[in-house]
């Protein structure tokens, strides 16, 4: 399968997937194939605190139309947060969208754990 990356948001989150894929990849004898497109953190922030989850969703089909024509098949976000307008970028993507919270949600469901903690570090 092609994966299209949604980057720029954070390019340590972006890398964070890159890594994860290219390790969860290594020895399964399929080979890996991914396009990295970039999008600007800042009109992501500006849409988030303008609640304009549709704004944000016509900028990653945007992104997505790219990476479609370079191959890819499936699209996922590299930013949990960049995940605020999931059903409305949903609705308009041009390739199936690979859902970090609700993948994340299954696994904890199906792991059974009900209480979960999350860390937050930021830089000085």
């Amino acid at each position: 399968m092609h994966i299209g990356l949604i980057g720029g948001i954070g390019p340590a989150s972006t890398t964070f997937y890159y890594q994860g894929i290219v390790q969860r990849m290594a020895g399964t004898g399929n080979p890996l194939h991914l396009t990295i497109g970039h999008t600007d953190v800042h009109q992501l922030v500006a849409n988030v605190e303008a609640e304009r989850p549709d704004r944000q969703a016509l900028e990653y089909r945007r992104i997505t139309e790219q990476l479609a024509g370079a191959g890819a098949e499936a699209v996922a976000i590299t930013s949990m947060g960049g995940h605020f307008c999931a059903p409305e970028f949903a609705a308009v993507s041009p390739l199936p969208l690979i859902n970090g919270p609700e993948a994340v949600a299954k696994f904890l469901k199906a792991e059974g754990l009900t209480k979960v903690g999350l860390i937050s570090a930021r830089g000085s």
